[in-house]
């Protein structure tokens, strides 16, 4: 036990002079200490004192060993920085490495600041748990300011929302400057992390960042609820989609990806030399012209499109009403093919319930039993008509009507007997 005492390679100077003081000994092993020397001192009397500092020696180099291995485990670790996208600039990769890290030897220093045996190491300690914690503060306010900068940076890339969103802009710009600076230095060379990230103004910088963009992300909702305010069928937009049509205000066709999530069955309009819509289309292919083309130009995008959807709601009811007076006039199978389907549907009920007012006013319910006669009629009409090459476009239609059409045969059957 004594030899195993003296041979603790945590034992230092500062161990040996404990020991010396209180054994009255003056007990200094170099390299001319033999066995011999230690029974010559009789330091066997001494065990209980000597394996008494040897663990405190033991507990001590345990410390200063794992802040070593802190310190050293941190020197191959450097900021993965990639070029992003065209923007000329760069992005930090590789945080889940860093914060893996982090976590873990924060816990450790963490521990050691608790020992009773940190005596001698506790200035270097404390120094490492600051470090520590510069850097993590450091990487979050930097994952925060990034996943922010990658949102709006192609939205103040566009002049036109610069141009709408001035102050926005001008603040965006101060901290696109700021992040260009600190990535270009982030770049230059294998920098390693703990080095870099351990700078309190960097960090002071970073924050600063994070609450200018904090006021642009508030500035951008609000601007973005105007518009909404302006167009409610807007809200059905995401704010990446909205934000996508208003960077290009110059160019109305931008609103055409998006134009299925505000309006449900239309899947485009159409725009002409002028950029002028003169009609819509559905996701089956089914074109409905307008009554009266929209034009955009010169116009904000929440104006033009409550244009357009009057002109649908116009083009709609324009249909409708020539469809129901032209029924009467033409072949039954030749104007459910004329007609949107949509109008066809209606249109036939319009005059299923007019006939039917007109039957039981005539005739009473001999004239139920006539119009009845007359439906299936039309169904058997309808049964040819859908032998013959339909585009698939009039067979949905004429598929839907002759549901619509067996009903109003059973009610009338039904109203008759």
């Amino acid at each position: 036990p004594l030899i195993i005492a003296l041979r603790q390679k945590g034992l230092r100077e500062r161990h040996w002079e404990a020991i010396s003081q209180k054994s009255g000994k003056k007990v200094q092993p170099d390299d001319s200490w033999t066995l011999s020397t230690v029974f010559d001192l009789r330091l066997e009397e001494n065990v209980d004192l000597i394996q008494k500092q040897s663990e405190v020696a033991g507990k001590e180099f345990s410390i200063e060993t794992s802040l070593d291995a802190m310190e050293a485990g941190w020197e191959p670790v450097v900021l993965q920085i990639e070029p992003y996208k065209e923007t000329g600039t760069s992005v930090l990769r590789g945080i889940d490495e860093y914060m893996a890290l982090l976590d873990e030897h924060i816990t450790t220093t963490q521990a050691m600041s608790f020992s009773a045996f940190k005596g001698p190491f506790e200035e270097r300690i404390d120094t490492w748990n600051d470090t520590l914690n510069t850097v993590s503060e450091m990487l979050d306010e930097w994952i925060a300011v990034q996943k922010n900068w990658l949102y709006l940076q192609p939205i103040f890339d566009s002049p036109d929302i610069n141009k709408q969103l001035p102050a926005e802009g001008k603040r965006f710009a101060t901290v696109d400057k700021h992040w260009r600076q600190t990535l270009g230095s982030a770049s230059s060379g294998q920098m390693p992390v703990i080095l870099f990230c351990n700078d309190p103004k960097l960090l002071v910088k970073f924050q600063e960042s994070n609450n200018l963009l904090d006021m642009v992300q508030k500035g951008l909702s609000d601007y973005l609820e105007t518009k909404r305010a302006g167009f409610s069928r807007f809200y059905f937009l995401s704010d990446g989609d909205l934000l996508e049509i208003l960077s290009e205000t110059k160019d109305p066709k931008m609103v055409q990806p998006h134009l299925r999530k505000c309006f449900e069955g239309i899947k485009s309009v159409k725009f002409d030399n002028s950029l002028c819509i003169s009609q819509m289309t559905s996701s089956e292919g089914e074109v409905v012209p307008f009554v009266k083309d929209i034009d955009p130009k010169g116009k904000n995008i929440e104006v033009w499109m409550v244009e357009l959807n009057v002109a649908m709601c116009a083009a709609v009811r324009d249909h409708m009403i020539r469809a129901v007076r032209a029924y009467p006039d033409t072949q039954r199978t030749q104007w459910m093919l004329d007609w949107p389907g949509q109008v066809v549907l209606n249109g036939s009920q319009v005059h299923w319930t007019l006939e039917t007012e007109k039957a039981l006013t005539e005739k009473g319910n001999q004239g139920v039993y006539d119009y009845y006669d007359q439906i299936k009629s039309q169904l058997a009409d309808m049964v040819v008509l859908i032998r013959t090459g339909l585009s698939s476009n009039q067979r949905t239609t004429v598929g839907a009507l002759a549901v619509i059409d067996v009903h109003a045969r059973d009610v009338m059957k039904a109203m008759a007997d």
